[in-house]
């Protein structure tokens, strides 16, 4: 098991064009992958009640089991036990998770498990040294689609590698100085939900994913406060 810890934000493809060429990144090799990922769950939601996500996904040649379960976000940063391993599209094979009961409850779920979800996205990505910390920043720019319905990725993703989680927010107001980035909605695994007309959230929800043109006015200053002091609540709270 790793413990993941990452920030979210979203910003316009315009953004994310300027962010590429940003002098932060001017002297860092990037790399480039296409990602392909179905998201799962029991018809009931049981993963999403619990703030777990279980996906297959196609990374180059090779396919990879990854299962999540998340703390609360807050200001689009989280801190997620991970489990990933290589695996075969379709067979849910759990014996990576090393937390038995955890194990114990995807097993007995995993035949009722359907397809909620799907994502398809380009990721260019910079290992950025940054205070006391390294940071992997990607930009994100693809598609999500559920139920028939599409919409648009434009994200930035700021991963913990090593370090402090004080220098995320560190270097993220840094990129804001001349670019727009807004705190992220929820995480994917918990914003698409099954199609079915008996599902309340599939009724309630006019798109998939939420579309950056809905991004809020302000900058995400306070939030991303709150984010740093709920973040380091939690570490206490799991040492």
């Amino acid at each position: 098991m790793s413990t993941e810890i990452e920030l979210k934000l979203q910003l316009s493809p315009k953004a994310a064009r300027k962010l590429a060429d940003h002098p932060l990144l001017a002297d860092i090799a990037s790399q480039k992958q296409h990602l392909l990922n179905t998201y799962f769950d029991t018809p009931s939601l049981e993963l999403h009640a619990r703030r777990v996500a279980v996906r297959f996904r196609k990374k180059g040649w090779q396919w990879l089991c990854t299962v999540k379960s998340a703390e609360p976000a807050s200001g689009g940063l989280a801190m997620r036990s991970e489990w990933e391993a290589p695996a075969t599209p379709g067979i849910f094979d759990f014996s990576h998770v090393d937390a038995e009961d955890f194990r114990e409850f995807l097993v007995k779920r995993s035949t009722k498990f359907e397809a909620i979800f799907t994502t398809d996205f380009h990721r260019q990505l910079w290992h950025v040294p940054f205070g006391e910390s390294l940071i992997e920043l990607a930009i994100d720019r693809g598609h999500i689609e559920s139920c028939g319905r599409r919409s648009t990725i434009c994200e930035i993703e700021l991963e913990l590698l090593s370090g402090r989680v004080d220098d995320i927010f560190g270097l993220t107001r840094q990129l804001q100085e001349n670019i727009d980035l807004f705190p992220a909605l929820p995480a994917r695994p918990n914003v698409a939900t099954p199609c079915s007309s008996t599902n309340p959230y599939a009724r309630s929800r006019a798109s998939p994913y939420p579309s950056v043109t809905s991004r809020p006015r302000s900058k995400p200053s306070a939030a991303l406060r709150s984010a740093a002091w709920n973040t380091s609540s939690a570490m206490k709270r799991a040492c």
